[in-house]
């Protein structure tokens, strides 16, 4: 049961004391009398906590940079515990607006996104790797399959950008030169920055200023919005792994 709150900073939990034990299996030896969980600490500072014996779980570890997950495999790897959670990473565009209300301009940015660039800059294959799709593997219906990579084969998943062909999309859209606003989330580590790269290089369009942005925000419509990443709203692209998966497009 919550013992105490302090909003922002600490939740604190302790035993009910109107529970009567009716069965040693309903309550066995080990567990807690009260655990204190601590809020609003930056990963790494979890991760230190625990290595300095002050905390004995640091459960934010998606926050971990790729440096401290290395050392943390390195010093400490009979504590590390892994959690494969099935979701996927990926950017969607607005489709109302040019350029990519056109289709080919779509099927161009898939073609030119370096998915392995957003693998690494999330921490690695330990934490994510690429995809095309929006299922991640083990769910219900998922093929491995990727029509937008430089070689396309039946039940092989992401191999490779395609500029090539990206800009052949472009050109042939007429597109070249349109005026592309990119929104980022605010936290670098969710690969952001690497969208912003692939729109850039794909596509040859003009790119303006990136913008930051927070989810709670991203519902408010804005009208200059043309490329956005998320983790909510759904948008086929790029391929889901263990931790983390990897995808982009529309």
């Amino acid at each position: 049961m919550v013992a105490a709150y302090r909003r922002g900073r600490l939740l604190k939990l302790v035993r009910n004391p109107h529970f009567r034990v009716w069965s040693q299996d309903a309550q066995p030896d080990g567990y807690a009398d009260a655990i204190v969980w601590k809020l609003g600490h930056a990963p790494a500072a979890q991760a230190r906590a625990v290595e300095r014996g002050t905390g004995d779980v640091a459960f934010d570890s998606e926050g971990f940079s790729p440096g401290l997950v290395s050392e943390l495999q390195t010093r400490y790897a009979s504590q590390l515990r892994g959690n494969t959670l099935a979701r996927t990473t990926y950017m969607f565009l607005n489709t109302r607006l040019p350029p990519f209300n056109d289709v080919r301009v779509r099927r161009a940015l898939n073609y030119a996104v370096d998915r392995e660039s957003v693998v690494r800059a999330v921490g690695g294959q330990d934490f994510a790797q690429p995809t095309c799709q929006f299922l991640p593997p083990g769910f219900a219906g998922y093929r491995p399959y990727c029509p937008f990579t430089i070689r396309p084969a039946a039940g092989v998943d992401w191999s490779g950008p395609d500029l090539a062909k990206a800009r052949r999309l472009v050109e042939q859209s007429g597109t070249r030169g349109t005026a592309v606003t990119v929104w980022i989330p605010s936290n670098p580590a969710q690969g952001g920055r690497e969208g912003e790269g692939a729109v850039a290089c794909c596509g040859r369009w003009a790119t303006a200023p990136a913008r930051s942005w927070s989810p709670a925000a991203s519902t408010t419509g804005r009208s200059g919005t043309r490329v956005s990443r998320s983790r909510r709203v759904s948008c086929p692209g790029a391929r889901t792994t263990p931790r983390r998966g990897i995808s982009s497009s529309c």
